[in-house]
């Protein structure tokens, strides 16, 4: 046959038959040679024996096999035809193969045979809590005596209140220093040096207004019926609390050489951690909440969250 001349259909037939036929023939050998772990239960049988009339003779080795084999056990002759009595085997048996339905039947008897227990291995070891939760015995003999606030001076006692005091004198120092363009009507003419117990005042008077809401801090002081109150104007004056918060600091500005953005806060905060650890020693389980104080103006710690009541402001824990 020429190389260029093109093949008849006779021909083109005969050399995908031949094809196939190879295929067919590699696909038998590679099946062959699949199993290499021989199957101990496995017992040839002779051609002449399955061709006999009694078959009866050939099914019984198998079907007394069977039953000698334990439930717990899975023993699997694949390849092999189970002669029955009244049926003749038409192939040879084969070695037996390890599929994937016999381990999914493994695996399923396996289960049904699993007992579940609470793990042993490798726990972490919890150490008992031992602390004396509470009030400090110390703290708690006072307040037997005193009154109840003295448990709030307990955890902000004198040491801070004065610490407040000299940081605020500091400040308004600092202030009036630098500015050299004082006008005469400014209130920093009348600034005089505060002291511990006038920065209880202070604090006493924002805690009465947490509580007692009013529109503005001038309304707390108004001599008008409807916001008449004269619980504010008893501490102090007006102008003189307005001028402590101008001045109410709680660090040095010039002591920041990292240019920290939380530098007024820590020396304070560090001190009140003190204190309420010395007084008071949590349970063994607590709960750690969080708030949102309001707060718009531009800050790089100020948080949006549009599902809150108040949608800009500082998260505290």
């Amino acid at each position: 046959m020429s190389r260029n001349s093109a093949l008849t259909q006779k021909e083109l037939e005969e050399e995908i038959e031949r094809i196939m036929q190879n295929l067919s023939d590699e696909a038998s050998a590679l099946e062959d040679d699949d199993d290499s772990i021989a199957d101990s239960n496995y017992e040839p049988i002779d051609d002449e024996s399955s061709d006999s009339s009694d078959t009866n003779s050939t099914a019984s080795p198998m079907l007394a096999q069977t039953a000698d084999t334990n439930d717990d056990e899975l023993s699997v002759t694949s390849g092999t035809n189970s002669a029955l009595p009244g049926s003749s085997a038409t192939s040879a048996p084969m070695p037996n193969t390890d599929t994937d339905d016999n381990l999914a039947g493994n695996a399923g008897a396996a289960s049904d045979n699993m007992v579940w227990s609470i793990p042993t291995g490798r726990q972490p070891v919890l150490l008992p809590f031992t602390k004396q939760t509470g009030t400090e015995p110390h703290l708690a003999e006072l307040l037997r005596e005193e009154p109840l606030e003295m448990f709030y001076f307990s955890l902000i006692n004198d040491s801070i209140f004065q610490y407040i005091a000299d940081q605020t004198n500091l400040y308004a120092t600092q202030v009036i220093t630098d500015e050299a363009d004082v006008k005469g009507t400014s209130r920093l003419h009348n600034w005089f040096p505060t002291d511990k117990n006038e920065i209880k005042k202070v604090f006493g008077l924002l805690s009465y207004m947490g509580i007692v809401k009013m529109p503005n801090i001038q309304a707390y002081w108004s001599r008008e019926a409807m916001y008449k109150n004269s619980m504010a104007s008893k501490v102090m004056t007006r102008n003189r609390f307005e001028l402590l918060l101008r001045m109410l600091h709680f660090a040095d500005n010039q002591d920041n050489p990292d240019n920290d953005r939380l530098h007024k806060i820590p020396p304070l905060i560090e001190k009140i951690v003190h204190n309420f650890k010395t007084s008071y020693e949590p349970s063994e389980t607590c709960c750690i909440d969080e708030s949102l104080i309001p707060f718009r103006v531009r800050l790089i710690m100020r948080q949006y969250i549009r599902n809150k009541r108040h949608k800009y402001g500082i998260k505290v824990f």
